[in-house]
């Protein structure tokens, strides 16, 4: 495990850009949060929120590598503001592609493994679904994706 370290012109904290340890947050509120809460209780950050009114499409977005795991904060929250955004899909409030979305890419985030998370106890929709080129730039732009969140070949 690394060690904590300090920036040597300000003293600010580091954390790890892409490879965050369990115990580092990717923010300074997060982090006191982190270490000052009880420890029953459920801390889970989102990397990005997407909503393009034109389209009215509201996608929060967490971020892992390809390799990363959901925290079990992630797990029990995600699906809970998955179900909040389907209900307001279902009142025609949001677009109904809106949703939460897990995107594991790395760098150069070219391309993205996509999975929706919108159910109680964190059951993917289904499989994930690799994008890249024109696909992958519409869906960070909030447009409506022709293909529904389905696989293409």
């Amino acid at each position: 495990m690394c060690t904590q370290r300090q920036c040597p012109e300000c003293g600010d904290r580091l954390i790890h850009q892409l490879n965050r340890g369990p115990h580092e947050s990717s923010s300074a509120f997060g982090q006191y949060v982190h270490d000052h809460i009880d420890k029953g209780v459920y801390w889970a950050d989102v990397d990005g929120v997407i909503y393009k009114v034109g389209t009215r499409v509201l996608r929060v977005i967490e971020h892992k590598t390809r390799s990363g795991n959901l925290s079990k904060g992630q797990e029990a929250i995600l699906p809970l503001l998955g179900m909040g955004i389907r209900s307001l899909a279902a009142n025609e409030l949001v677009h109904p592609q809106s949703g939460v979305y897990v995107v594991q890419s790395s760098p150069p985030f070219d391309t993205a493994s996509v999975q929706q998370h919108r159910h109680w106890r964190g059951y993917p929709d289904g499989p994930p679904v690799e994008m890249r080129g024109d696909r992958w730039a519409r869906f960070l732009a909030g447009e409506v994706d022709d293909d529904g969140m389905r696989a293409v070949s």
